[in-house]
């Protein structure tokens, strides 16, 4: 067998036992279980051949905790995880400060629609060692009151800008009720700010510009042009201009340029740098 879905099956505990023979499993998902509690060796009868590359718990109403480590034994496998619906699932983390996991594979993490669920920690992002993760932290019970997403925030700013990059979508309600949702690669978080949002950009970002589009000026005259960097649309403005393909800056204020994914609102900045 390959494929294992528990439907509607009543099962409080989930534990080592309850997979001895399920070597071969590609797929393992629970919804509406009633599953109250999770071992952490849950998966151990998975390890000798780990083949496993999709686990999701979903709809699972008295759920409260999802030990992490549980993944451990299928880590050189498993590819995609997704913990929605579950309307207790208050904490995803490591049971144990003793506890190691690594991910090398995972691509997919989705976790939506978990009212009393307000971050994921940094023990958990840890793990995560694929370069180009993609994490979904969508209508959860994160407020922003002390900034419960910066852990995910700091880990997408944290990858590659280029290449294999992170990806993160998260949402999140204000105190007067707003709410917020921002999707996109390492670099599109970098130049992202929302004036309702306490999480900014603290250092210089270095970008190169190809074939901007400059027009011709002389040196020390101001220009305006328009680039754009991974479908963020910036107005930039700088001064002493020398003609060349591409320029370095170095943006020191915050780029107020982008609205939800794939939205683009006009912003500016005031940058350094030379044109070669």
């Amino acid at each position: 067998m390959h494929y294992l879905s528990l439907d509607y099956t009543q099962i409080s505990v989930l534990n080592a036992d309850l997979f001895n023979g399920f070597s071969n499993l590609w797929t393992l998902n629970f919804l509406s279980c009633g599953i109250e509690s999770i071992s952490p060796d849950t998966l151990q009868a998975l390890a000798a051949q780990p083949d496993l590359f999709i686990f999701g718990v979903v709809f699972e109403e008295k759920l409260t905790k999802f030990p992490w480590e549980v993944l451990a034994p299928v880590a050189a496998s498993l590819r995609y995880v997704s913990l929605s619906y579950n309307d207790k699932l208050a904490n995803i983390d490591l049971s144990s400060s003793t506890a190691t996991v690594a991910l090398p594979m995972l691509e997919g993490l989705t976790c939506t629609h978990n009212p009393a669920l307000q971050t994921l920690p940094q023990s958990v992002l840890e793990t995560l060692w694929f370069q180009n993760v993609t994490i979904e932290f969508t209508n959860n019970g994160n407020v922003c009151d002390g900034c419960y997403t910066r852990a995910l925030i700091d880990w997408v700013r944290a990858g590659p800008s280029v290449g294999n990059s992170r990806f993160l979508s998260t949402s999140c309600s204000s105190p007067n009720g707003d709410s917020d949702a921002f999707s996109g690669s390492t670099a599109q978080w970098l130049m992202h700010t929302d004036p309702n949002c306490d999480v900014v950009i603290t250092s210089p970002t270095t970008v190169q510009l190809y074939k901007a589009g400059l027009r011709k000026a002389h040196d020390n005259d101001t220009i305006e042009f328009y680039f754009a960097i991974d479908s963020c649309l910036c107005n930039l403005k700088r001064i002493k201009k020398k003609s060349a393909s591409f320029v370095e800056v170095e943006i020191f204020t915050k780029i107020d340029s982008t609205g939800s994914f794939g939205h683009t609102r006009k912003g500016e900045s005031f940058v350094s740098g030379d044109f070669r």
